[in-house]
């Protein structure tokens, strides 16, 4: 939940871990999502040394503030007092209150206002073992590279000298997302080389643009 660059090496020695941090890391600095995520816990948090050494913010979780999300109200980072009277936190936790304002502060540029959500945080609210979760971040990979999908499409106007409708593009990159792994790298390769392909023609996007046909060779 950092924000980006970090040095992983500074927080285990686990290779395991370390890989797994390094590709999800290299996956948010591909889609620029390097600012610090709110989801950011507050107990046994390595970024927040007290969170490691003093027991006393188990009893913040307990009592509901789990994430940094859960210290703001209406946008705003909450008062002790208000935090108090919600969650039920002990007075003699005031001391406490001031160091996980110092964190934050420090690791959210916003502050006292709420960080901006960042897009991948939606995922993390689902349950990873329930059914079509891999479809799920398939997806959301897809959606957040519309930018490449954009460029093939310009590509191909380009090449055959027509314009692609937003309607037919869609349709075609649902076909895309709908197919076998396998089906969908022959779908990729077909949708970025049309005039070298060969094989049998999808003919429900030929109907989109029956003048597609002479252009590739297919008529």
């Amino acid at each position: 939940y950092t924000s980006l660059p970090t040095k992983l090496s500074l927080y285990t020695d686990n290779p395991v871990v370390l890989s797994t941090l390094r590709t999800w890391y290299q996956f948010r600095q591909h889609f620029k999502f390097v600012g610090a995520s709110s989801l950011c816990p507050l107990v046994n948090n390595h970024l927040f040394p007290p969170s490691c050494m003093d027991s006393s913010f188990s009893v913040w979780y307990d009592k509901g503030i789990k994430q940094v999300r859960n210290l703001y109200s209406d946008g705003v980072f909450d008062s002790f007092a208000n935090l108090a009277s919600t969650y039920d936190l002990p007075l003699t936790h005031f001391f406490r209150y001031f160091q996980i304002r110092n964190f934050v502060s420090r690791f959210f540029p916003d502050f006292p206002s709420a960080p901006p959500e960042q897009a991948w945080e939606d995922l993390f609210s689902n349950n990873p073992h329930q059914k079509g979760m891999i479809s799920k971040i398939y997806d959301f990979i897809l959606t957040q590279g519309s930018g490449s999908s954009n460029k093939i499409r310009n590509a191909l106007e380009t090449e055959l000298g027509v314009q692609i409708s937003e309607e037919c593009w869609e349709h075609a990159i649902g076909r895309v997302q709908t197919t076998t792994s396998c089906a969908r790298l022959s779908r990729h390769t077909f949708m970025g080389s049309w005039h070298f392909y060969t094989g049998k023609p999808d003919y429900e996007m030929l109907e989109c643009h029956p003048d597609w046909i002479p252009s590739l060779h297919l008529g």
